[in-house]
């Protein structure tokens, strides 16, 4: 059997960390869940390509009305971001496109179901900043 010298051992404990640091990013892309009780208002947090959280859960959502939300968006990035919620094609609601280090707030009447947010600023959906939202 052939050992492998100080280097060689330098070198796998080197790639080990490499690919377990791989593996935390997607874990990190992954986000956050967020629950909004019947009432309350949820603040998301944009940045260049991604949003904090990856889903949304607003309870309180009645079959006969549905339920009201302010979505806040606090822009961390350098560039301008907005948050747009859709139901399937349908746009419902969200917020303007405003430049980073700006917060801005949408109320949006969401009927209980399942629905999407994104930034339609560019090609920023594509490269990440999407996530789902359900009203129950």
């Amino acid at each position: 059997m052939i050992g492998i010298g100080r280097s060689g051992r330098r070198f796998a404990l080197a790639m080990a960390v490499a690919a377990f640091a791989g593996c935390g990013g997607e874990a990190d892309q992954a986000g956050r869940t967020v629950t909004v009780p019947p009432g309350r208002s949820v603040e998301l947090v944009g940045n260049e390509f991604s949003f904090d959280a990856k889903t949304v859960l607003v309870e309180g959502a009645k079959a006969s009305g549905g339920v009201t939300v302010q979505i806040r968006l606090r822009n961390q990035g350098a560039l301008a971001h907005n948050l747009r919620i859709y139901q399937g094609d349908r746009e419902v609601g969200g917020t303007p496109t405003f430049q980073g280090g700006m917060t801005r707030s949408a109320t949006v009447s969401l009927k209980p179901g399942d629905y999407r947010f994104v930034c339609t600023v560019g090609d920023h959906a594509e490269r990440g900043m999407v996530g789902e939202l359900a009203a129950r």
